[in-house]
């Protein structure tokens, strides 16, 4: 169902669709979805959206999220995970954990739509997401693309002023890689244990420290 009230209210500032998904901070296709009401915005970019606008969320049409979002108290950060997809066994049981525990987040196979652009979606996620969460394995601090995201969360903590990047382990590697990358976290920052993760009382150990780690400090 087209979202009227989004549409209208870009016809009233005279803005192409390019211009108010720029406007928005998103890509083209995203900001088409939004009014085509094929898609809604998460909610780490609905403040973005209402700025853009100078409108309230209600006003836009979106003013179901603003509910979800007094419901969930907005108790955790929101997550973008970077991973390597030989992990894909712990990163779903993560996954779940988090999302049942209220922490929204972004996860390629899931979140991809059929026709992104995948660098642009990628780069997009990373800059609307509160944190980006680093799953650190052998294969992942060898991957070129773990390694590209790595450094679009980095780039972005130096424009921010704050920190973004996240990095939690499954396994050693993140010990003994010789990439530069990895040798700058484990030389400047604490990497969550989940080397454990097949057993259940050391993972959900270490499951209640991210949380506590990921929760927003009122």
């Amino acid at each position: 169902m087209v979202n009227e009230n989004l549409r209208q209210a870009r016809k009233k500032h005279l803005w192409t669709l390019q211009q108010a998904a720029i406007r928005a901070g998103v890509s083209f296709q995203t900001y088409i979805r939004w009014e085509h009401g094929t898609q809604k915005p998460h909610l780490s970019t609905l403040a973005t959206l209402c700025n853009a606008f100078d409108m309230t969320a209600e006003e836009l049409g979106f003013g179901e999220l603003v509910g979800a979002k007094q419901e969930t108290g907005f108790e955790y950060y929101t997550c973008f995970i970077a991973h390597s997809s030989e992990n894909k066994p712990f990163v779903l049981r993560l996954l779940a954990d988090l999302e049942s525990q209220g922490v929204l987040c972004w996860y390629a196979p899931e979140d991809l739509m059929i026709g992104d652009n995948f660098v642009s979606r990628i780069d997009e996620s990373i800059r609307t997401y509160d944190k980006v969460l680093l799953v650190l394995s052998e294969h992942s601090v060898a991957s070129p693309w773990v390694a590209y995201e790595v450094k679009k969360a980095l780039d972005r903590e130096v424009e921010q002023e704050q920190e973004v990047l996240f990095p939690i382990r499954i396994d050693n590697a993140v010990l003994s890689s010789t990439s530069n990358w990895a040798d700058s976290l484990r030389s400047s920052r604490h990497i969550g244990d989940f080397t454990r993760w097949k057993e259940h009382g050391p993972y959900h150990k270490a499951l209640t420290h991210l949380l506590r780690t990921l929760k927003v400090q009122r």
